[in-house]
């Protein structure tokens, strides 16, 4: 059963984190900072189905940069010229992990 709570039905915080950006100050931007949520969100996501034995599902990942999300689970294979090509690479082995049967 699905079950959707509309904006104003959430009365509590069940969830909360932060996260570090890791590179250079030169990388730091935008695009780097939703991969980074990304990242966080989906390793966070494997850790509670791992934890609960979580073995079916799904879940909506929303961002403002809609490049970042093209990036993470786009069909394109990403390439050494990508720009934050260590996040990408990170967002796909973790999303690898989230496969059914893992």
């Amino acid at each position: 059963m699905d079950r959707h709570l509309e904006d104003n039905e959430i009365t509590e915080i069940l969830i909360s984190g932060s996260n570090h950006v890791q590179g250079h100050n030169d990388e730091q931007n935008s695009y780097r900072g939703e991969l980074a949520g990304i990242l966080a969100a989906i390793t966070y996501i494997n850790s509670i189905c791992h934890r609960y034995r979580i073995t079916e599902g799904r879940c909506t990942m929303c961002c403002d940069y809609q490049g970042a999300l093209k990036a993470s689970f786009g069909v394109k294979q990403p390439t050494h010229q990508w720009a934050s090509y260590d996040l990408v690479c990170s967002i796909r082995r973790q999303l690898q992990c989230s496969a059914p049967g893992q």
